[in-house]
């Protein structure tokens, strides 16, 4: 073994401990033994050791016993995994279950022979060479992932760099999807690699579309959930082209693949429904079809979202619908160089008659509480605390600052 080892044996028979030392380091001449009487002493060296330990103990110990040991050592994160054999002379079953339990590697009866022991021993060491490996490739296997992380980053900002250069005019567009799709995700999901994974994506989302002449680059992939360009179709393969044979973007290409799957199982390449489609591609799919039509139309903005949402649950996911607005409102809530805000989100407890929403209310179930522009009053207000005490509406509720009484 490369790794060096110390023995720990916690035993208050000196002559056995003696025995057993000699015994170990006939076994593993290189490695260390320390002798012990009692667990406390144990315990306390194993705090301040920087070796990797291996514990043979005595079950039948005064005040401080071997399963206590045992717990406590497994407690330890460096020592969770260290190799623990116990030694007793008590033949209850219980104390081998409980030992299980707790961790115990092996388990030897006293009176045993020293043939025994040196069996036992010969297992240990299997199993120590067994996570020595384990250890080498471990650091091997991180080395190399180090390598493939720097090899795809560059990758990474080389398609980057690519989409740049084909589209340099769609730069503040890439951001502006960028930021609502990363707010968005983070409302659905909190783990954080899948939402590393949907950042990663997104950032190079039109990548796929250096490869189409110019005209059919300038144009949509779908039209109302439709592929009515069958030269669009070429974009599933693109996508492959680009992601298929690279280690690392597997994530990147599903996401990017399904990005034209329907909500309601109409869409390409899979025909995935709802819930299969993966939910960077359905937060993506909204993002890009939004920027299209501010594209196409900027002074239409506050228009769009009611737009897309007469296609709810047939191209999108109404919760990413709902959340996008809710995106829209946080940006007109803050004041801009030139532009003052014009919403403001209100705490539902402290409405006031008059006030007038500027956004729609959408339940959790997709359904439209109230719609932008409800002057309130009692009874909406009622609806909307009622709605806030059993968590059934989606984000805050967003008001015109100039109607919100002082």
């Amino acid at each position: 073994m490369d790794k060096r080892i110390i023995f720990y044996i916690i035993d208050d028979d000196e002559n056995l401990s003696d025995t057993l030392q000699k015994l170990i380091l006939k076994v593993f001449p290189t490695m260390y033994v320390k002798k012990f009487k009692d667990g406390f002493s144990a315990i306390k060296a194993l705090e301040r050791e920087k070796l990797e330990v291996v514990i043979i103990c005595e079950y039948d110990l005064q005040n401080f016993n071997g399963l206590l040991i045992l717990k406590k050592i497994r407690s330890f994160e460096q020592y969770k995994d260290s190799y623990f054999m116990m030694m007793s002379s008590n033949n209850d079953r219980e104390i081998l279950v409980k030992s299980v339990q707790y961790g115990v590697d092996d388990f030897i009866n006293k009176p045993f022979s020293l043939d025994q022991f040196f069996l036992k021993l010969k297992t240990s060491s299997r199993i120590l060479n067994y996570q020595n490996k384990l250890f080498h490739l471990n650091n091997e296997l991180k080395i190399v992932q180090g390598e493939l992380n720097n090899y795809n980053n560059k990758i990474r900002e080389l398609f980057s760099n690519i989409q740049h250069l084909r589209f340099p005019e769609k730069e503040k567009e890439i951001n502006r999807i960028v930021s609502v799709v990363n707010f968005i995700a983070k409302q659905l999901t909190n783990d954080s690699e899948e939402l590393n994974q949907i950042e990663l994506a997104t950032k190079i989302c039109f990548l796929p579309k250096v490869l189409f002449k110019d005209k059919l680059a300038e144009l949509p992939i779908m039209i109302n959930g439709i592929v009515e360009n069958q030269n669009m179709m070429t974009y599933i393969e693109y996508v492959k082209a680009f992601f298929a044979e690279l280690q690392g973007f597997e994530q990147t290409m599903d996401i990017l693949s399904k990005v034209y799957e329907n909500f309601d199982g109409s869409g390409i390449p899979n025909k995935l429904k709802s819930w299969e489609i993966p939910l960077g591609s359905r937060i993506l799919r909204v993002a890009i079809e939004f920027e299209f039509q501010y594209s196409r139309n900027p002074k239409l903005l506050e228009k769009i979202i009611p737009s897309l949402w007469t296609e709810i649950n047939h191209l999108y996911d109404f919760r990413i619908l709902a959340f996008f607005d809710q995106y829209l409102a946080i940006l007109n809530s803050q004041n801009y160089p030139g532009k003052r805000a014009s919403e403001i989100a209100i705490n539902p407890f402290t409405l006031k008659k008059g006030t007038m929403l500027s956004r729609d209310i959408i339940t959790i179930s997709g359904l439209k509480l109230l719609s932008a522009g409800t002057k309130l009053d009692d009874d909406s207000i009622k609806k909307i605390q009622d709605a806030k005490t059993n968590n059934s509406y989606i984000g805050q509720v967003f008001a015109k600052i100039e109607t919100v009484p002082v």
